[in-house]
């Protein structure tokens, strides 16, 4: 399939300006386009921190990150099997040991974490991933990250 990029921040809408009231003229309707980046794959055995593939732009909102399961976890010894995501210099920077359990999506959200989402930085920040995972012999993950590109909110 073919595809076409965007340097972006992509926006659309039909009304790029506000002229006039609301009740005797047009509103602005223009909103920036959700973007989302995959990781590569993470597997049971990727126990030490690595970058996943995905770059997220400078001064971008972080919206979600999803965890997708492609192959269960098994046999941890009893130990949970927990996922760290972050940079380089912070591996748990964006999520911190979030256990996994056998499900197939999981969405994250916690207040800490959520609250680095706000904006990247000033500086493109490459996306680091560590597993803990006792001593699973399978398992594998996905991790899917949604962003407004130079939101730039503060």
């Amino acid at each position: 399939m073919a595809t076409t990029t965007f340097t972006g921040p992509i926006k659309a809408g039909s009304t790029l300006n506000t002229t006039g009231t609301a009740a005797n003229g047009k509103m602005k309707n223009v909103g920036t386009v959700l973007m989302t980046q995959v990781t590569s794959k993470i597997s049971h055995d990727d126990t030490s921190t690595a970058s996943t593939g995905v770059v997220i732009p400078a001064n971008s909102f972080i919206f979600g990150i999803e965890i997708y399961v492609n192959e269960l976890f098994a046999n941890s010894n009893g130990s949970s099997t927990t996922l760290d995501i972050g940079t380089s210099s912070d591996p748990d920077y964006f999520v911190d040991g979030l256990a996994l359990s056998a499900t197939a999506t999981e969405a994250l959200g916690s207040a800490a974490g959520a609250a680095r989402w706000i904006n990247v930085g000033t500086t493109d920040v490459e996306i680091y991933a560590n597993m803990a995972t006792g001593n699973a012999t399978a398992g594998e993950l996905f991790v899917v990250i949604s962003y407004i590109q130079n939101a730039n909110v503060s």
